[in-house]
């Protein structure tokens, strides 16, 4: 049994520079959990450590800080962005062409079904 001040010292002393260490900084919206490639024995282990101390120190003030930042790099900042105005102006475009046209001529067409190439049967 550990008492909770000498844990808590033991803590902001040596445990947290490690922990700091140990935790992922930069953290980006969901792309952080997922990774395109599947990853290498030695780095999926790490990922998990890093998630459970992460899970274990949730509560600590400092821990709870690094884990609140959202980081992102800016040119994936600017590439998101300019992505969402690229889908804006489609989709403006397309309601002004069928405000301008012949009632159903242009069909109303799902963002889901707009990426179906073919049905498979």
């Amino acid at each position: 049994f550990i008492p909770r001040a000498s844990f808590m010292n033991w803590l902001h002393s040596s445990a947290l520079p490690w922990l700091w260490a140990h935790l992922p900084t930069v953290t980006v919206d969901h792309f952080a959990r997922s990774y395109a490639t599947t990853l290498a024995p030695r780095q999926r282990e790490a990922v998990n450590y890093s998630q459970k101390l992460k899970e274990k120190f949730q509560h600590h003030p400092q821990i709870r800080r690094i884990a609140r930042h959202r980081h992102l790099p800016k040119n994936i900042y600017h590439q998101k962005n300019e992505l969402r105005i690229m889908k804006e102006a489609r989709r403006r475009k397309e309601m002004n062409v069928r405000k301008h046209s012949k009632p159903g001529s242009v069909p109303v067409v799902s963002e889901k079904e707009k990426h179906v190439v073919s049905v498979v049967k």
